[in-house]
C-alpha cells in the first residue's frame, strides 16, 4: 500500500502519505468496500450490535485479503488491492479531501492553539451488556467541553473528540 500511494503521490511528504493510507485502512473505509463490492452478502453474524455498525464487514475483507497472501502470495495480495479494489472502488481524490480522524484534528487543533487537551476514559459495564462501553471526556485546560461513548476506546474518544470539534466550530 505505501508504494502504490508514494507512486501516485510522488510530489507529496511522509505526513501526507502515512495519513492517507490511515484513512484507506479505516474500520468504516473497509466496511463501505465490502458492501460496494458486494461481499457482505456472504457474511452471516449473530452480533449483538447492527451489523452495520460492527468491524465485521471490515474485518471480513481484510481476511480474504490474507487469505490471498497466504494462499498465492505478497504478489498477489497487492495485486489484488492496488489493480481490483483501489482503482474500482476507491476515489483516492475524495479520500484525500476527507479527514475523518476527530482526535488527531482535535490535537492539531490543541497543539497550534497552544490549549492543554486531555482525554479521560471509564469503562461502563453491567450483566445485561455482552460487551462493555466506554465513556470518553475531553477537556480542555481542564475544562469538560464534549463527551463520547463507544465499544471501544478508540470510538468513544473519536466521537468525543468530533461533539468538541463541532463545540469549538471546528468541523
Amino acid at each position: 500500500m505505501a508504494d502504490f500511494l508514494y507512486n501516485r503521490f510522488p510530489q507529496e511528504d511522509e505526513g501526507f502519505l502515512t495519513k492517507t493510507r490511515s484513512k484507506l485502512v479505516n474500520r468504516s473505509i473497509l466496511t463501505q468496500l465490502t458492501h460496494e463490492m458486494g461481499l457482505h452478502i456472504f457474511i452471516d453474524s449473530n452480533t449483538t450490535k447492527t451489523i452495520d455498525k460492527s468491524h465485521i464487514y471490515g474485518d471480513a475483507l481484510e481476511a480474504l485479503i490474507g487469505a490471498i497472501y497466504l494462499d498465492k502470495d505478497y504478489k498477489a495480495a497487492k495485486y489484488f488491492v492496488t489493480k481490483k479494489i483501489l482503482p474500482q472502488f476507491v476515489d483516492l481524490n475524495e479520500i484525500e479531501q476527507e479527514d475523518s480522524n476527530f482526535k488527531s484534528q482535535l490535537i492539531e487543533w490543541s497543539q497550534k492553539n497552544k490549549r492543554e487537551i486531555v482525554f479521560e476514559t471509564t469503562e461502563e459495564t453491567d450483566e445485561k451488556m455482552k460487551q462493555p462501553k466506554f465513556k470518553a471526556v475531553v477537556k480542555i485546560d481542564n475544562k469538560e467541553v464534549g463527551k463520547g461513548m463507544g465499544t471501544s476506546k478508540k470510538e468513544a474518544h473519536q466521537n468525543a473528540a468530533q461533539e468538541t470539534l463541532k463545540k469549538l466550530d471546528q468541523l
